[in-house]
């Protein structure tokens, strides 16, 4: 078997994965709208104490990084073969995505909760500068500028658009800040970036 044959077999499963996820993820909204209760992967989240939410939320940026690995893995094999290296390293390209999402979301987060939205609070050192290395990591879609209300930033999608990314230059606290809103589930991730000069 070839590696041209064995990572379109590996690409095939993982879309295939990505798909599924996004069927629950509608599921999941329907069942919430229903009920009026939070439901992750069909789990009634009201029925789990806290260390088994905590758990569920944890599964839950797992599935999300296999999600993110294909996507990041795919843009990088396109670009390798703009590129026209040779050989294309396609297992190193799934390792790179996970090991961007834990560089970026590498602390450990606050959880919040408002209703049927799960927020994480992670926070790293860095400043805009940073903010907009680690948005261009994602390699965002269809970008749009923000310029309204004294923000400043950039937002995207990623993951097909199943997330949007968005990059503010300040925060309510005056900080930058990169965040992924999912477009049909409940978790959000929101990064604040401290600049430890100032």
């Amino acid at each position: 078997m070839g590696i041209f044959t064995l990572a379109a077999g590996v690409i095939s499963f993982l879309t295939v994965y990505t798909i599924v996820g996004h069927v629950e993820c509608k599921l999941d909204r329907a069942l919430s709208n229903k009920t009026g209760h939070l439901f992750i992967d069909g789990i009634d989240a009201s029925h789990l104490s806290k260390k088994e939410f905590n758990k569920l939320l944890e599964e839950e940026d797992d599935k999300f990084m296999d999600s993110l690995s294909i996507w990041i893995g795919k843009h990088t094999l396109r670009e390798k073969q703009r590129l026209k290296r040779a050989p294309l390293r396609y297992v190193g390209a799934w390792k790179a995505a996970r090991r961007l999402y834990k560089s970026v979301f590498s602390t450990k987060p606050k959880i919040t909760q408002s209703g049927n939205r799960i927020t994480k609070h992670f926070s790293k050192p860095g400043n805009y500068e940073t903010a907009l290395n680690d948005f261009e990591s994602f390699f965002p879609t269809d970008i749009q500028i923000i310029d309204k209300n004294g923000q400043e930033g950039f937002y995207g999608d990623i993951l097909d658009g199943e997330y949007t990314l968005t990059v503010r230059k300040t925060s309510s606290n005056g900080q930058p800040t990169l965040q992924l809103i999912p477009r049909n589930g409940f978790v959000f991730r929101k990064l604040r970036y401290i600049d430890y000069r100032e």
